[in-house]
């Protein structure tokens, strides 16, 4: 699979602005007063596009070109090029620069990279663009490889996986969403609300 990475204009914008950030964080001493992991890593110069898809879009059988574009992610390597952290940047626009949302580390952050390694590797001659995708009232994070060619764009569960996604590795949009909207129907649905005391 060839995997072609956004070519937006203020790309370099994006990084330096993460960069910035993450250079402070690894003058911070850790726990036991040595120096920052962040001192000894490096960040990818390929922000990736994250886009949300609320339970409104779901509901109104939206797709997902209907997912809104809310950060770019930008990843902390270590000395192997593998992901360890993920800073979370918007873009910006106009006037306004680049800002800074977060700084994450952990499983999610891993499984991303594997993801995309697992896409580039795979055995197909399309041209994708990789992208993520949120549903964050039912927890789900995916890797989105948006065709750029006539073929269909291809969507990757990010570990945790939930339970109604586990059947499969990779789903198409339509197999995604179908699921996605009954998860969400299933989470409103529910009452988390504690009983009244009567």
């Amino acid at each position: 699979m060839n995997l072609k990475y956004s070519q937006d204009e203020s790309r370099m914008s994006i990084v330096n602005a993460a960069q910035t950030i993450l250079r402070d964080l690894a003058g911070v001493q850790d726990a036991s007063g040595g120096a920052s992991p962040l001192v000894h890593q490096s960040l990818s110069d390929v922000p990736l596009a994250v886009y949300s898809l609320g339970f409104e879009q779901l509901f109104q059988a939206g797709i997902l070109k209907d997912a809104v574009p809310i950060s770019w992610r930008v990843f902390v390597l270590n000395h192997h090029d593998e992901p360890v952290g993920a800073a979370e940047v918007t873009a910006g626009g106009g006037l306004n620069p680049p800002r800074f949302q977060s700084y994450n580390e952990g499983p999610q952050v891993a499984a991303s990279g594997i993801a995309l390694s697992r896409a580039e590797s795979a055995d197909d001659a399309g041209m994708y663009e990789p992208r993520f995708v949120e549903i964050p009232g039912i927890y789900t994070s995916a890797l989105w490889l948006k065709n750029l060619g006539a073929g269909d764009d291809q969507i990757i569960p990010i570990k945790p996986i939930p339970g109604f996604l586990s059947k499969k590795a990779v789903y198409s949009p339509d197999e995604f969403l179908d699921l996605a909207r009954i998860q969400a129907r299933q989470r409103m649905e529910f009452d988390d609300e504690p009983e009244k005391a009567r």
